[in-house]
């Protein structure tokens, strides 16, 4: 698997994860990780924008709903 399909892969993981679906994305993260699908900083930042954005948009529809 190329590096940017580990990162979107990861980036919908975390972003659904945080949003309707129950899921851990966690496991994704870790299993790229020791895979070496990409840096480690590369990781945690995806990682880490997929779960603010998707908490965000969790927000937002409570909001608006």
């Amino acid at each position: 698997m190329s590096e940017a399909g580990s990162l979107w892969g990861l980036f919908i993981s975390s972003f659904l994860a945080s949003t309707l679906l129950p899921g851990g994305s966690e496991g994704v993260l870790v299993w790229l990780h020791q895979q070496q699908a990409a840096s480690t900083f590369s990781l945690l930042l995806v990682a880490t924008l997929g779960n603010t954005l998707g908490g965000m948009t969790s927000w937002g529809i409570g909001y608006w709903l």
